[in-house]
């Protein structure tokens, strides 16, 4: 029996969440706004990470936020906005609709969402050429398959000429948005969910120039914006990507700073980066690069996946496990002040 207690108690202490629940000391002094404000209108957009997603990828967050918020929803759409692209080794056209819409209600709130694909942009992966019938150890293999050939490739694309048409498809979305938000009889609460590489690509499109009829489309989204989550944040890393061209050295603290100095930001502004210590591919912002500029910002720890004996934990969970972590939807739903 003491040898059963005992075994119990290492089981327990063996397997650990160092970050959740968020302690309050990475939240920062100043509130953070959630997209639940009630008698309000939100638009949230979205921009998934690395790796293949279907049009729906946002389904379950939209599904898990309103069972939390208990809102109905009353759209799930494509929106009318799509682009044709050879993915195919014959280099046979697709088209392909690249914005998801919902509409979620509660009480005189109204919460619409609108989630961007831009993995349908990877002809490098659709193409096959980086996968083979050679035998390989399986868990090599997997490894190769699923987050080299899979994932990163979508870095390399991303990288190369279709990251101008991935940003300028961006901008499209941003553009459909802002005439959807227009159409609403007060001015909808803006808030912005990136993940990993959707971080850098949000941040080029802010900064960089190439298409300057859209430089109104990005101070507007901003002007409007409270919250800009950024969840498994590769900024520190993918910078060094030069895929903005025309304004390579930029950050995204220099893009918001600019339209602060207008005037154009809402004192409630903030950039908000989720991050688990044991997600390969995530690192903290540089909080003082903003506090400089006069931005608020947080750089915030979670814990995605259990850590095991202070040495081991599940690297996948880690890295995706962000928007189906209660803790970071708690604050994404209401951010700092509560709203359960």
């Amino acid at each position: 029996m003491k040898k059963l207690i005992v075994l119990c108690c290492l089981a327990l202490t063996a397997c650990t969440s160092p970050y959740s629940p968020i302690k309050e000391a990475y939240l920062g002094d100043k509130p953070i706004a959630g997209v639940y404000q009630p008698g309000s209108t939100a638009s949230v957009f979205m921009i998934h990470g690395m790796c293949p997603h279907s049009k729906s990828w946002a389904d379950g967050f939209v599904t898990d936020l309103a069972d939390k918020l208990d809102l109905e929803q009353i759209k799930a759409e494509a929106a009318p906005l799509a682009f044709t692209v050879k993915s195919d080794k014959n280099g046979s056209p697709e088209r392909h609709f690249f914005l998801k819409e919902y509409s979620l209600t509660r009480d005189g709130y109204l919460l619409n969402i609108y989630s961007f694909n831009y993995a349908y942009f990877n002809n490098v992966r659709s193409l096959g050429n980086l996968y083979d019938d050679f035998r390989k150890a399986k868990i090599n293999g997997s490894v190769k398959d699923d987050l080299v050939s899979g994932c990163l490739s979508d870095v390399t694309t991303y990288g190369g000429p279709r990251g101008q048409d991935i940003r300028n498809t961006l901008l499209d979305a941003l553009a459909y948005v802002e005439k959807e938000d227009a159409k609403q009889p007060v001015t909808p609460n803006k808030f912005f969910i990136s993940e990993s590489l959707g971080s850098k690509i949000l941040r080029d499109a802010l900064v960089c120039d190439e298409v300057k009829s859209a430089r109104k489309t990005v101070s507007n989204a901003l002007a409007n914006t409270q919250t800009i989550f950024m969840a498994s944040n590769q900024l520190p890393l993918l910078n060094a990507v030069n895929s903005c061209v025309t304004n390579p050295t930029a950050t995204f603290a220099d893009a918001v700073k600019t339209l602060s100095d207008r005037g154009q930001l809402r004192p409630s502004f903030h950039v908000v980066s989720f991050s688990d210590p044991n997600d390969l591919l995530s690192y903290h912002i540089d909080t003082d690069d903003y506090a400089d500029k006069g931005v608020s910002s947080v750089s915030i720890p979670v814990s995605n996946a259990n850590t095991w004996f202070g040495i081991f934990a599940e690297p996948y969970k880690s890295h995706t496990g962000y928007l189906k972590n209660e803790d970071v939807l708690d604050i994404i739903a209401c951010g700092t002040e509560g709203c359960l």
